[in-house]
């Protein structure tokens, strides 16, 4: 087992986010182990760490200790190495497990549903229940590759100030991607009306990035685009604009995970993508509603908000305010729930499964309110 202690601690926050001067003990409950983030700070660190091929494959990362100070308001962590899928394997602080993917490899335990992506990345808290305690805690990374010959990363992004601020967010172009008679300025004043319909502050910039319009839903050409920005402020979510998906021309968009490595900028799912021509309607053009609704949908699955009912009607996010839209709302009895069968339930929650074709979908509960206030990209 590996501790960030000293060493390792330094080389953490000295060589690669710059080194602390906190003259008191850790708050934590551990008594050799420095606690994460700067008090009043959101604070990104990184850990290189080495794999370890496993008997019937894939691989496993050392045993990291970190401690967790009392005033800690939320943590993310991402497993990263390229693009092989990573998951966060072990989370636990002694007896307490909060992720174990030996005894749950298909994330199906709730909250978190955590499982293997590129870049695998796991919120905490995820709902209202699920705040991790101070104290020691003990971390492994996991893939289903032989990862032996190289290293990887593992990102510790906590927050150690209250909820609150305004969402950062860059809306970035990609290539010759055509808006048509909509400006990327007029998406972003949308959008931030989108979450300010919702309750949530946002600021949201503006970039633009060579690269191909056209790219598949997976694999690299995603990836390469999802890790083309890398701006010098890395805590924001970053939402790609790409003229389309070429193996998916209907697809609105994609986030990269739930939650995605927000505030971990240059990995393979680093950010949403969103596709343009998905946008357009019957007459030929772009609706910037629909567009800017799909764009903020994203960010909150990357952000880590699940959808809060799902097309079956069976399936529900987490989240205890949230309300459900269960299969008597199914008035045609087709199997699938649209938003306007669902409008008195959660059909007008921006996180609800399917885009609504009579009303605007734009509230979100107290609860999914304070899980963005509580992300590191909101400050």
């Amino acid at each position: 087992m590996t501790s960030l202690r000293a060493a390792a601690i330094a080389l953490a926050c000295c060589a690669l986010v710059g080194c602390k001067d906190d003259p008191d003990p850790p708050t934590g409950g551990c008594e050799e182990l420095e606690d994460i983030g700067f008090a009043g700070e959101v604070t990104h660190e990184q850990v290189a760490i080495d794999w370890e091929a496993v008997r019937g494959g894939g691989s496993a990362s050392d045993l990291l200790e970190f401690g967790v100070p009392r005033d800690l308001e939320s943590l993310l962590l991402v497993v990263e190495a390229g693009e092989s899928f990573t998951a966060i394997g072990t989370l636990r602080q002694g007896d307490v497990v909060y992720l174990d993917n030996e005894a749950d490899p298909f994330g199906e335990t709730a909250p978190y549903f955590h499982t293997l992506n590129p870049a695998g990345a796991v919120a905490l808290p995820a709902n209202e229940d699920s705040s991790i305690a101070p104290g020691c805690t003990t971390i492994q990374g996991v893939s289903d590759e032989d990862l032996s010959a190289r290293r990887g990363i593992l990102h510790i992004v906590s927050r150690r100030r209250p909820a609150g601020g305004s969402l950062h967010v860059t809306v970035v172009v990609v290539g010759d991607t055509d808006l048509g008679e909509v400006t990327v300025e007029e998406l972003r004043d949308e959008m931030a009306l989108v979450f300010s319909d919702a309750g949530i502050d946002s600021r949201i910039e503006i970039a633009a990035v060579p690269g191909p319009a056209f790219v598949n839903a997976e694999g690299a050409g995603a990836a390469a685009v999802r890790a083309s920005y890398v701006p010098a402020d890395e805590l924001q979510i970053l939402v790609y604009l790409i003229q389309g998906f070429a193996d998916e021309p209907f697809t609105l968009g994609f986030a990269a995970g739930i939650p995605g490595p927000n505030g971990v900028v240059g990995t393979v799912s680093s950010g949403v993508i969103v596709a343009v021509d998905a946008h357009i309607d019957d007459e030929g053009f772009l609706d910037p509603v629909l567009l800017a609704e799909t764009a903020s949908h994203e960010v909150g699955h990357q952000i880590g908000l699940f959808h809060t009912t799902e097309d079956t009607g069976d399936i529900f996010d987490e989240i205890g305010d949230t309300p459900e839209c269960d299969v008597s709302f199914d008035l045609d009895e087709d199997g699938e729930l649209t938003a306007e069968e669902c409008e008195f339930a959660d059909g007008q929650n921006l996180m609800f499964w399917l885009s609504a074709l009579e009303f605007s979908q734009r509230t979100l509960s107290t609860a999914q309110r304070r899980l963005i206030q509580l992300s590191p990209v909101t400050r």
